[in-house]
């Protein structure tokens, strides 16, 4: 009894010294103190001064970040709204470790327990590089945001911050109810996407719209790359709404989903694919393996449409799902295709 009084007591503690930690336009970083009456000017200012479990609220206005801002261990980011706060970043440096919104740890699987929520994160066009990064950090949601017009990556997970296999693979994160538009080149050398993840055990990526379009012929990237998974299992994509033009000029590879490696337990359900010519690819050397999972894959009741009639095009594979690499364990189940020459492929490529 004594023991669970004295947890009771440090978690009431903490929570007591949670504070909401203001922005406003009409703030100043110089004589404010981030109180709703006093709110600062920046975001920079707030995160340098946030302490675990405060939250830094945005108030409505367009905010311009010239540098990339990071973000501590249990501090979370909400805004009035979307659609009334917007963060345009012109950060433009091109390192992977890099972006307008940084939460990064150097030991892997730290426990974040922190959100993002209720803001567009806007690249001004392409200028800004990539928008958020997570790396090393476990339980982080991002959910009802606009992410859009970022060159390389939207919102990108990863296990590790050093980018390679992490030693504890990070849980709990999950992405929801946002919009996820124009964040991806298929040329820039990264490995870039509307969103990346790898290295976690366990993500949840659901009922969000994401696009992949508006950039010149064969620049548009993936809305959804998880390549060199390292250690990702349990995934579960259910409830989006994916789009993608329907061909990408002479370049055929235009994927929606790009999943290597994978150790189990990715379920893919219940979204739609529009266009692309090849939905999803299913690839690496051992991306089928089930692990403790029963299943390695499992995708089933999607809605696949190209949107255009692929046979008369000169583009060497348009299939919906491709099966490649070595594995096994896959199920794939009443998804419904439509205009592709192919429903389902394998091969051990």
């Amino acid at each position: 009894m004594k023991n669970i009084l004295s947890i009771l007591l440090s978690i009431f503690c903490l929570n007591a010294n949670a504070a909401t930690i203001n922005i406003a336009k009409t703030g100043n970083d110089n004589t404010g103190d981030g109180t709703s009456g006093k709110p600062y000017a920046t975001l920079a200012k707030a995160a340098s001064v946030a302490k675990t479990g405060d939250i830094i609220h945005i108030n409505a206005g367009n905010y311009t970040l010239s540098s990339g801002v990071n973000i501590p261990v249990g501090v979370s980011v909400e805004g009035d709204d979307s659609n009334t706060v917007i963060l345009t970043s012109n950060y433009t440096n091109k390192a992977q470790s890099d972006a307008a919104l940084m939460l990064i740890s150097t030991t892997d699987g730290t426990n974040g327990n922190q959100h993002i929520s209720g803001i567009t994160l806007d690249g001004n066009n392409l200028t800004g590089y990539q928008a958020v990064v997570v790396y090393g950090r476990s339980n982080v949601k991002i959910y009802n945001c606009v992410v859009k017009n970022f060159v390389n990556g939207g919102l990108l997970f990863r296990g590790s911050y050093k980018l390679t296999k992490p030693s504890v693979p990070a849980t709990g994160n999950e992405i929801y109810n946002c919009t996820i538009e124009n964040c991806a080149d298929r040329t820039t050398g990264l490995a870039g996407g509307g969103i990346v993840a790898d290295g976690y055990a366990g993500m949840l990526i659901h009922d969000n719209i994401s696009r992949s379009g508006g950039r010149p012929t064969n620049h548009n990237g993936n809305n959804f790359s998880a390549v060199g998974t390292n250690l990702a299992s349990g995934l579960k994509i259910y409830n989006n709404k994916f789009y993608r033009p329907s061909t990408d000029g002479t370049l055929d590879n235009s994927f929606i989903l790009e999943l290597w490696d994978s150790q189990g337990g990715m379920e893919i359900y219940n979204n739609e694919f529009h266009g692309g010519t090849q939905p999803i690819d299913l690839a690496g050397n051992d991306d089928k393996s089930k692990g403790t999972y029963s299943y390695g894959y499992w995708i089933h009741d999607n809605l696949f449409d190209a949107g255009t009639v692929f046979a008369s095009l000169p583009i060497p594979l348009v299939v919906a799902i491709d099966y490649e690499g070595s594995g096994e364990n896959v199920i794939i189940e009443r998804n419904n295709f439509k205009n592709y020459s192919y429903g389902v492929m394998i091969t051990l490529g």
